[in-house]
């Protein structure tokens, strides 16, 4: 009996991350859609979240009836997006950039968007089942774990990213 792979559940251990500059969407059409270009690879990270979309409502209750009410949509909100990962010697391109953003000294500035894409791959890592495009993104926060000799555990760089909304394909 053959199983139909499209039913199965994906893995949530395989994904790569990359980025290009805002505007530019899937870094021009990622090489025919399929043919996943890995050196565009920016960096490995070891978990992602913040992948999130909530219909923010507004509750009216009509006048002069008191057992019901109405629920108006009021917009779209989305959670930041969340990338760990542990802390090496050589940065990415996206770790240049959010450490650039958010430490460097500087008088004036302006805010370097980017479109950032996230791919769910399969076992092998040679195909793509999914990705989500976030566009708009900026580093809102960069924050390192705690080091404690007793633990023995690896340092881990967390990089907070904020974006105007999400597709995902």
């Amino acid at each position: 009996m053959e199983i139909d792979k499209n039913i199965y559940p994906a893995v949530g251990f395989n994904f790569r991350v990359t980025s290009s500059d805002a505007g530019f969407g899937l870094l021009g059409a990622l090489k025919s859609i399929t043919g996943f270009d890995s050196s565009q690879t920016d960096a490995s990270f070891q978990e992602i979240s913040g992948i999130k979309a909530k219909l923010e409502t507004e509750t009216y209750s009509p006048k002069g009836s008191n057992n019901q009410q109405i629920k108006l949509p009021m917009g779209v909100t989305y959670d930041d997006l969340e990338l760990k990962r542990g802390i090496v010697k050589k940065d990415s391109d996206i770790g240049k950039w959010c450490n650039n953003f958010l430490t460097n000294d500087q008088f004036g500035y302006s805010i370097n968007r980017k479109t950032l894409n996230v791919f769910l791959l399969d076992n092998n890592s040679d195909k793509i089942l999914m990705s989500w495009t976030f566009f708009n993104c900026y580093p809102v926060e960069i924050s390192i774990d705690s080091f404690d000799a007793m633990d023995g555990k690896l340092a881990v760089e967390t990089i907070k990213l904020t974006y105007s909304h999400f597709k995902k394909s």
